[in-house]
């Protein structure tokens, strides 16, 4: 994990735009490169590994995730895994995604019995990564179609990047 915050810390060396909504970090850090090599630790989530894996932190999101979960599953590229964190929800949000858990099965759902804030949920996620990118996303993001393949795209023609990203537009709740 050390090694993934130095990396990080380094800043942006790969870029990929697009016109993609989102309004977290994800938007930010998009996919870091060579994720499964720095990795410090990890726990297998299962046995096929995905070339893309998507953090999703979520608290009391009852009102975006399905949304959010949604613009993840029409992605044109599809080799990834969405690891969802949520962190103690009390709003629904739990049923929501244990709903598109059962119908998708790259949908790891971790319940978190009390809220743990948000660092802790994050190294979780991390811990239980198995892509070769990494890319973090909030629960009321929305990405368009092309945002994982422009981001793998750029990374893998760019053998120098470590981190790729693309401009964002913030959004409210009106859309």
């Amino acid at each position: 994990a050390s090694e993934l915050r130095t990396a990080m810390a380094r800043g942006v060396h790969g870029y990929a735009s697009g016109r993609d909504r989102a309004g977290s970090l994800g938007s930010v850090i998009g996919a870091h490169k060579n994720f499964r090599d720095q990795k410090a630790f990890g726990q297998s989530t299962g046995s096929e590994m995905s070339r893309v894996t998507i953090g999703l932190m979520v608290y009391n999101e009852a009102a975006y995730v399905r949304q959010a979960i949604q613009s993840i599953q029409q992605q044109a590229f599809q080799d990834f895994e969405i690891i969802i964190g949520d962190n103690a929800s009390t709003d629904g949000s739990s049923e929501i995604i244990a709903e598109m858990a059962r119908d998708d099965g790259r949908i790891v759902h971790v319940i978190r019995p009390a809220n743990v804030g948000a660092l802790q949920n994050w190294n979780d996620i991390v811990t239980r990564a198995r892509g070769d990118y990494f890319v973090l996303a909030g629960g009321h993001d929305l990405w368009s179609n092309q945002y994982l393949e422009r981001l793998v795209d750029c990374l893998d023609r760019n053998d120098a990047a470590v981190l790729a990203f693309c401009r964002k537009q913030w959004i409210d709740n009106q859309g």
